[in-house]
C-alpha cells in the first residue's frame, strides 16, 4: 500500500484508521500483531521506509508496523507507562528517532534518547538535566538538521511530582552533533497558565516558532495557535488564531500539529478521551501562515471579508470533515489513539486515569490546589496562616460533621497569645478566608453549638472528601471487588499523596490516618481472588500503594510478579532495585527478601 504525505494514520487497538485530507475519506484496516507498547509508547511514520514506528525508550527494540503484511512485529501486549507525553522527531539527516522528556511513575524527565533507524541497536541515553529542568507538555521542533528547540512545559528542578511542579516559559537550542545546550530565552508568565502542544512549526524565514497553547489549570479550556521570536530579548506570546475548544484531563487528553507544505496548511489534531475505553479524534485547519488580529483589524472597514473567511475558513472545514469527527473505541485502558501525518510526525497517550480538575474544586491529593466558579486557580490568594486554618477546618469536617471547637482551633495556631488576643485573631482570619471560599462557590464556614464547621455544597469537588467517602464505604459494605468504586479510588488516589508540600505537627494524624485506610482497603483487594486475576488492576493498584509508601513489601511484591508474568521481566527487576534503594535509604537496612523469593513464589 503506497502512503502519500497528506494522510494521517490513526491507530485503534485493533485496527489502524488511515485518513486523507484531501478527498476526506477515512479507511480502516484490521492488522495482526501489538500496535502499542503500553500507554508511553507512540506511533510515528518513517517516510524513508514507508512504515509506522511504535515505540519506547524502555525497550530496546521498534515496533515496526508493515504496510504489506498488515502486521506488527510486536506479537505480545507489553504495558509501560514510564514516557507519557514527550516529544518526538524523526530527523532525516541522521536518519534516527529522537526523543525527549515526559511523565511516569509521579516523575518527570529531562532525557534525551535516540535511536538509529537502519540498523538499530538500541536507544543511546543523554541526561539535560544540568540545562533543562525535567518536564512534560512541552513543545519541539527542528531548527536544522543539526539543531532541536524545545520550549515550556510543565515540570520541576528535581523530577518529582511532590514537590511543586509548575509551569516552564522558556526555550532552548539543542545542538545535535556537539551535544551543546543553550537558554535562548525564559519570561515570566503574570497572566494565566499555559502549556504547549507536543510539536512546533519552527520558520527561520521570520524568526518564528508556532506551537499550541492551552491553560493545563483547567478542564473546560481552549487551545490557540500561538507565535514567539526566536532571537529576542523580550519574549512575548502572540496569539495568532481562533480557539479550539480543549478538555485538558492530563494524560488523558492530547494535542498536537503539523505543517502540510504542500497546501501551505497547518492541521491540528486534538484527542479527547470522552469516557473510559472511548475517545475522540479531532481535525482542524488553518493557512499557513497564519494572520494575526493586528494584521486584519487595521484594515477592517474594507478588511471585513478577509477576517469573516480566515474564521469561516477553520469551521466550514471542520464541517466538510464530518467523517473525519469519530469515536474511535478501544477496550484496553492502556492502549492509546495515534495520529500520524505520513511525511510528518506526532503521537498520542491515553494513559493511567487521574483526576479530573472541575470548576469549584478543592483538591488536597498531590498537592494543595483550589479552583473558583470560573475555572481559575485562585491557590495563590491563601497566605500560610489562612491555607493551614482552611485545611484544619476541612479535615476536620470530613473526619467529624460537627467540625472543632474555638478553643482547640486557639491552641492549634495562637497558642503563644492571651486569650483575647488567640480570639481576635482567630476571628480576623475567619473573616478573611470566608472572603476567599466565596469564590469557590457553594462553600461556608459555619459555627453551630461552639464548633466551627467548613460546609461543602454538592457542586464543590473535594478530591480527599470523596476518596474517603469511598474508603469507607468499601470498609463498611467489605465492597472489596466492586471494581466501579476500585477504579474511582485509583483514579483519585494516583493524584499523589496527601498535602506533601503542607508540613505541620497537627496534619500528621490525618495523613497516617488516609495512608492507613487506603493501604488497608487496597492490599485487601490485592487479596482477592477475583482482583488477582485482572493484571493491569493490580498493577495499577499497586502502583497507588507505593506512591504512599514507596517501601511497602506486600505492593512491591505484587507489582514484581505481575510484570514479570506480562513479559517485563527487566522491568520487574528494575521496580524491585529501585525499592531496595529506597528501604535503605530510609530504614539504613536492607529488605529480608530478595527479587528470586518474589519470582520464586509464583
Amino acid at each position: 500500500m503506497m502512503m502519500q504525505a497528506d494522510v494521517f494514520f490513526i491507530v485503534g487497538e485493533s485496527q489502524l484508521f488511515i485518513y486523507d485530507v484531501k478527498s476526506n475519506h477515512i479507511d480502516s484496516i484490521t492488522y495482526k500483531g501489538h500496535s502499542f507498547i503500553g500507554a508511553s509508547s507512540q506511533v510515528i511514520y518513517d517516510a524513508k521506509r514507508n512504515r509506522l514506528l511504535s515505540y519506547t525508550p524502555d525497550l530496546k527494540d521498534l515496533n515496526i508496523y508493515d504496510f504489506s503484511r498488515q502486521s506488527w512485529t510486536l506479537d505480545t501486549s507489553v504495558v509501560i507507562d514510564t514516557r507519557q507525553h514527550h516529544n518526538r522527531i524523526i530527523n532525516r539527516k541522521r536518519d534516527e528517532l529522537i526523543v525527549f522528556g515526559g511523565y511516569g511513575n509521579h516523575r518527570y524527565n529531562s532525557q534525551l534518547n535516540r535511536i538509529k533507524l537502519e540498523k538499530s541497536e538500541g536507544w543511546t541515553t543523554t541526561s539535560l538535566d544540568s540545562c533543562i529542568y525535567p518536564r512534560y507538555l512541552s513543545a519541539m521542533g527542528q531548527e536544522s538538521d543539526d539543531e532541536l528547540l524545545i520550549m515550556g512545559g510543565y515540570g520541576n528542578q528535581s523530577g518529582k511530582q511532590e514537590e511543586s511542579p509548575g509551569n516552564f516559559y522558556d526555550l532552548y537550542r539543542l545542538d545535535l552533533q556537539t551535544g551543546k545546550c543553550n537558554k535562548l530565552w525564559e519570561f515570566v508568565n503574570d497572566r494565566e497558565h499555559f502549556t504547549f502542544g507536543n510539536s512546533m512549526i519552527v520558520d527561520t524565514l521570520s524568526n518564528s516558532v508556532y506551537a499550541l497553547t492551552y491553560n493545563n489549570d483547567r478542564y473546560n479550556t481552549l487551545i490557540y495557535l500561538s507565535r514567539f521570536d526566536i532571537r529576542t530579548k523580550q519574549p512575548v506570546q502572540e496569539v495568532m488564531s481562533d480557539s479550539i475548544t480543549y478538555n485538558f484531563l492530563d494524560i488523558h487528553s492530547y494535542c498536537d500539529m503539523f505543517l502540510h507544505k504542500e497546501t501551505s496548511s497547518i492541521y491540528a489534531v486534538v484527542l479527547q478521551e470522552k469516557e473510559p475505553g472511548e475517545s475522540k479524534v479531532e481535525f482542524y485547519k488553518l493557512a499557513f501562515p497564519p494572520l494575526s488580529k493586528e494584521d486584519i483589524l487595521p484594515h477592517q472597514t474594507t478588511g471585513t471579508t478577509l477576517l469573516v473567511l480566515i474564521a469561516a475558513g477553520v469551521f466550514v472545514f471542520i464541517c466538510l470533515l464530518g467523517g473525519a469527527l469519530w469515536l474511535l473505541r478501544k477496550k484496553k485502558k492502556d492502549t492509546g489513539v495515534i495520529a500520524t501525518l505520513a511525511d510528518e510526525s506526532e503521537e498520542n497517550p491515553v494513559k493511567l486515569e487521574v483526576k479530573e480538575r472541575k470548576f469549584s474544586s478543592v483538591l488536597l491529593l498531590g498537592g494543595f490546589q483550589v479552583f473558583d466558579k470560573q475555572g481559575c486557580n485562585i491557590t495563590g490568594d491563601f497566605t500560610p496562616t489562612l491555607k493551614q486554618l482552611f485545611l484544619f477546618l476541612l479535615l476536620n469536617s470530613v473526619k467529624n460533621e460537627k467540625g472543632t471547637t474555638s478553643q482547640c482551633l486557639d491552641e492549634t495556631f495562637w497558642f503563644d497569645m492571651s486569650k483575647s488576643s488567640a480570639s481576635n485573631n482567630r476571628n480576623v482570619n475567619i473573616r478573611k478566608l470566608r472572603l476567599i471560599i466565596d469564590k469557590i462557590g457553594d462553600i461556608s464556614i459555619l459555627n453551630k453549638n461552639g464548633y466551627w464547621y467548613l460546609h461543602l455544597g454538592k457542586e464543590i469537588i473535594c478530591d480527599y472528601q470523596e476518596v474517603m467517602k469511598l474508603l469507607n464505604q468499601v470498609k463498611a459494605k467489605n465492597a472489596i471487588t466492586d471494581k466501579k468504586v476500585i477504579n474511582e479510588i485509583i483514579s483519585l488516589a494516583s493524584a499523589g499523596a496527601l498535602l506533601p508540600n503542607v508540613s505541620a505537627e497537627w496534619i500528621d494524624e490525618y495523613k497516617s490516618a488516609y495512608y492507613v485506610l487506603l493501604t488497608e482497603i487496597l492490599l485487601s483487594m490485592v487479596n482477592h481472588p477475583d482482583i488477582q486475576a485482572d493484571s493491569r488492576l493490580l498493577l495499577r493498584i499497586s502502583d497507588v500503594i507505593l506512591l504512599v509508601d514507596n517501601i511497602d513489601e506486600d505492593a512491591i511484591r505484587t507489582k514484581c510478579k505481575v510484570l514479570y508474568q506480562m513479559g517485563q521481566k527487566g522491568l520487574s527487576k528494575q521496580c524491585f532495585d529501585k525499592f531496595c534503594v529506597e528501604y535503605e535509604r530510609l530504614l539504613n537496612a536492607k529488605p529480608d527478601f530478595s527479587y528470586d523469593d518474589i519470582i520464586n513464589s509464583l
